[in-house]
């Protein structure tokens, strides 16, 4: 058995002492191998585990198995082929490789994927097919499957929805009568669907409490957060949906004739058919639902926050987000570009040494 990353030489003695395997440990850690030696010898497996200062790239002999344990996240994209060709070269034809993915994917890689993600959907709509693209392409350079990706697009798309039910449940339970004069609803109606809201909210809150938390999508098993994390997923999207309220809010023309509580439960229902509507950012839809809904004393001046509110909050930063893109891009082919000099570098010395 090879162990590729054998750390302090935990598993390679364990296969030894409890299935009588011969072990070859290999590690770049030279504390890691006097410790992993110390152990082998106070355990009297000397003879049958062999734990050696290498790089798994000069591994040129045959074993019946590899395991590598806690150390695949270490290897980088970049040297993914590598890695996998050497397992498969130290491999006998009949032999097996077992590998632990402790996949972590590095805050800034998330942080840019869900910024660009969400500026750039906003912006141009369908949100599973931009966003999904956008998250597709960061982070498959990450290595995480393309199932991972497609399930945290839906989870985000349903952390948003969820955050828009809340407001509006809320909204039409305590401002009934004000949103009965906007919506020219009946009151009891209005609080009808403000309690069907929050109903949903609550029956889906306890739904993804039990244990097995699985749905399906036109096919595709989709496992949902659990209780906590589903309420932090509301939360998150309450701040997301009032902070963006409240940028349009402080343009609204004085004097406002609506209070804040009422006027984000109609920013939440305009973007709700904005998203409906499929056209690119809600654009049209969600300035039309606003133009007849709010109480406004100037038309024209409620038309001119509006578009300021698209450049502030839609515009900027959907150019943000492709140049953060295109660096993010760059640096990749930079990186891409240094590492096939480096090869070739390393290439051409091996040839003048021979």
């Amino acid at each position: 058995v090879l162990d590729i990353g054998c750390g302090w030489g935990g598993m390679a003695l364990t296969l030894a002492r409890e299935f009588g395997a011969r072990v070859t440990g290999i590690t770049l850690s030279e504390e890691q191998l006097a410790a992993a030696r110390a152990r082998a010898a106070q355990e009297g497996l000397s003879e049958q585990v062999n734990f050696e200062l290498v790089d798994y790239r000069a591994m040129n002999r045959q074993f019946d198995r590899i395991v590598s344990v806690g150390m695949f996240e270490h290897v980088g994209v970049p040297n993914y082929e590598t890695f996998f060709r050497t397992v498969r070269s130290c491999l006998k034809p009949d032999g097996v490789a077992l590998l632990q993915l402790r996949q972590k994917v590095p805050y800034a890689t998330t942080a840019l994927a869900s910024f660009t993600s969400y500026a750039i959907c906003f912006t141009l709509g369908f949100p599973l097919i931009t966003a999904g693209t956008v998250r597709f392409w960061i982070y498959s350079q990450a290595g995480v499957s393309p199932a991972k990706i497609a399930s945290l697009t839906i989870i985000a798309g349903v952390t948003y929805w969820l955050g828009m039910a809340l407001i509006l449940g809320i909204s039409l339970l305590f401002r009934a009568a004000m949103i009965s004069q906007l919506d020219h609803l009946e009151l009891q109606l209005n609080i009808l669907i403000g309690v069907g809201a929050i109903g949903a909210l609550i029956v889906y809150l306890i739904w993804v409490s039990v244990e097995h938390r699985w749905t399906r999508i036109q096919g595709f098993k989709l496992e949902l957060p659990g209780f906590k994390l589903t309420l932090a997923q509301i939360v998150l999207s309450v701040i997301d949906l009032c902070a963006a309220a409240g940028v349009l809010y402080a343009l609204l023309p004085e004097p406002r004739g609506i209070d804040f509580f009422t006027f984000a439960a109609v920013y939440v229902f305009a973007c709700a058919l904005g998203i409906a509507s499929y056209a690119p950012g809600g654009i049209g839809v969600f300035e039309a639902t606003m133009l007849k809904f709010l109480p406004v004393p100037s038309q024209e001046g409620l038309l001119a926050s509006l578009l300021l509110f698209r450049i502030i909050y839609y515009l900027i930063p959907f150019i943000l987000a492709f140049a953060l893109l295109g660096a993010n891009e760059g640096g990749r082919r930079w990186s891409d570009l240094r590492e096939a000099m480096r090869r070739a570098s390393a290439a051409n010395a091996d040839k003048d040494a021979e």
